[in-house]
């Protein structure tokens, strides 16, 4: 069997020759330093690529991707730019972080928040995603750190002027946009930037504060059978404002 050198220019006729060993096993390519292979022991074959990180002194290991989806020349302009990254001070393993953060959806994030045992009964996380599935159906499954001061400004004008059949719904735009400050302020928390930041530094929200429009006192009785889940539903979204601002919408 011909031995094949573990260092060299990689060629597509080069890694056709790589076979695997009894445990992970490395080559590196002699063109661009810290761009190599890895091969498994089962003959899967990824590309890396392997610097330090300027500033930090961190050494970073990013895999760039399998054999078959990139060429050997596709696989070096990638770990070249990850390279020119790490010497102007960049972890690609934290920017891939990030980036991953910055898609999470507005779905993931009430899916999240939906499913924490024992913070909040069905009938509460169901009047909030109704909200979702309506009022902001066409967020739904956008990064929800993309929802801009202007969306919000914009959706919520709609919702009182002619809400969602054409005629002002004031109470319904007021509790979506609670439902979506208490989703957003909960991504905040839970969801950070590469330098531990808050996914979303300032809630667009809050920009509704000189818009706010106050419910008119009902001149009308609630259905009896309907309190409860009514009472409920506001104690509870309440208690997830957490400050004064979040429950303008809800008090």
């Amino acid at each position: 069997m011909t031995t094949v050198p573990k260092r060299a220019k990689f060629t597509k006729g080069y890694v056709d020759k790589v076979r695997p060993a009894a445990k992970d096993d490395f080559h590196w390519d002699t063109d661009v330093k810290g761009f190599g292979l890895r091969i498994t022991p089962t003959g899967k074959i990824t590309f890396i690529v392997q610097g330090r990180v300027e500033g930090s002194g961190k050494e970073a290991r990013i895999t760039i991707g399998a054999y078959g989806v990139f060429a050997a020349d596709q696989a070096r302009d990638v770990a070249r730019e990850h390279l020119r990254n790490m010497r102007m001070g960049t972890d690609p393993r934290e920017a891939k972080k990030q980036d991953a953060a910055m898609q999470v959806t507005l779905r993931q994030v009430a899916d999240a928040y939906f499913d924490r045992p024992g913070k909040l009964k069905e009938s509460t996380s169901d009047e909030m995603d109704r909200h979702i599935k309506t009022v902001f159906a066409a967020w739904e499954h956008k990064p929800i750190a993309s929802i801009t001061e202007d969306d919000v400004r914009k959706r919520y004008r709609e919702m009182t002027t002619k809400g969602m059949r054409g005629k002002p719904a004031i109470g319904s735009a007021n509790l979506s946009m609670t439902t979506l400050r208490t989703l957003i302020n909960y991504a905040s928390r839970q969801f950070r930037r590469s330098d531990g930041s808050p996914l979303i530094a300032h809630n667009p929200v809050l920009s509704l504060k000189d818009e706010w429009i106050d419910l008119q006192p009902r001149t009308r009785d609630v259905d009896e059978k309907k309190i409860g889940q009514v009472w409920n539903a506001l104690g509870e979204m309440r208690i997830a404002a957490r400050d004064d601002d979040a429950r303008v919408g809800v008090d």
